[in-house]
């Protein structure tokens, strides 16, 4: 989010919803113009289960969750604030300051996305697995089957 010169903590509080709000309506009007999106993010469940209802049915969506052990998730987190200090300046990474202070940092409990659509986990500790060739074999498979399904289903109803 462009903070016009401000730091993250500087925003008002309802800055992160704001940017959501943005975000979906980006998904939104690239998908009702018929444009492929991929989108990412790390929103919790309720976030991604309250918004994705809208696209159910008109679009093929896929999640990827990217699984990792909590001691690495936290280390790779730090790691970026402390590297680049604009992550800090744009994110308002508390944990980064507090690391950088010293103060014993802990995971907070992360609620990946339930919802019914194909899901894939990718184990990041190293080299992604499935890797990114996988993956694409895979939702291509589906793609090519979910096409030619619908190709099948239009020729029988004379639309094709």
């Amino acid at each position: 989010m462009h903070t016009f010169g401000r730091r993250h903590t500087e925003l008002p509080e309802e800055a992160n919803k704001i940017a959501t709000e943005i975000f979906f309506d980006t998904l939104t009007g690239l998908l009702i113009n018929n444009v492929s999106v991929i989108a990412e993010a790390a929103f919790q469940h309720q976030v991604w289960s309250t918004r994705l209802k809208q696209f159910m049915g008109k679009a093929r969506i896929y999640l990827f969750i990217c699984k990792v052990d909590d001691k690495v998730a936290l280390g790779r987190f730090v790691r970026r604030g402390l590297d680049n200090t604009l992550r800090e300046y744009f994110h308002g990474d508390k944990g980064v300051d507090m690391a950088r202070k010293g103060i014993e940092l802990s995971v907070s409990p992360y609620e990946e996305p339930r919802l019914d659509v194909p899901t894939f986990y990718i184990d990041t500790s190293g080299k992604y697995s499935p890797s990114i060739e996988q993956l694409r074999r895979e939702i291509l498979g589906e793609l090519d089957q979910a096409i030619k399904t619908e190709k099948d289903a239009s020729k029988k109803h004379g639309n094709g």
